[in-house]
């Protein structure tokens, strides 16, 4: 008895080693595509934001790149805020600055994305915010009206690495900077940016930090 136990078993483990060779023949292989930035359709103006946090300091860095549907760079900045209180109410300034900034450069047709799942969500929604950042929501919903088209889209980290890095670097200033129709150096490997080779900053001298867009 003991010896057809021992043989069930290796039998067993045959046919287990087998199954597994078959699934290893059998199984389709698939191969995932890196995601990517795409760009926007017809006149729209895609603006991308994201931010940095630094918690000790509270302190953000947002960022903001705007391509056109031909992928082309036609303004970026960077802006700093303060007395912020936590990651996600850092993402919402960098949204509210993306929507003041395409409504100050007269963009009628606008798509702002960007990775912050939280906010783009409640963007969307068309319930009451009742968050500690709810006054930041209500004032980017109100400039819904200002344009003819105003929509928000979610997209992964992947494909928002530029305004990432952007935001990271915008550590480095202490006031608002911006870039027509280019983008910081640091960023120009990611962001495919007009034959210019070096960014023209724009600085901004008025005490705009920490302020909010009104």
């Amino acid at each position: 008895m003991r010896g057809l136990g021992i043989r069930s078993k290796m039998l067993s483990g045959l046919y287990m080693l087998e199954i597994e060779q078959l699934n290893e023949f059998s199984c389709p292989v698939h191969t995932s595509r890196p995601l990517s930035w795409k760009p926007p359709e017809g006149e729209i103006i895609k603006f991308n934001f994201d931010a940095s946090f630094q918690q000790q300091l509270r302190l953000s860095h947002s960022s903001i790149i705007a391509r056109n549907k031909e992928g082309l760079v036609m303004v970026s900045c960077t802006y700093s805020w303060e007395n912020v209180v936590d990651s996600t109410m850092a993402e919402a300034r960098a949204c509210l600055k993306a929507v003041s900034f395409a409504e100050e450069l007269v963009f009628q047709d606008v798509c702002v994305e960007g990775d912050a799942l939280t906010i783009i969500r409640k963007l969307q929604s068309g319930e009451e915010d009742r968050s500690s950042f709810s006054t930041i929501i209500s004032a980017i919903k109100g400039r819904n009206t200002r344009f003819r088209t105003l929509e928000f889209r979610f997209v992964p980290r992947e494909v928002n690495e530029a305004t990432h890095v952007m935001a990271v670097e915008g550590r480095k200033h202490d006031q608002a900077m911006n870039w027509i129709e280019e983008v910081p150096r640091e960023v120009e490997r990611i962001v495919v940016v007009t034959p210019q080779t070096r960014p023209k900053s724009i600085y901004h001298t008025i005490n705009q930090r920490g302020g909010e867009n009104r």
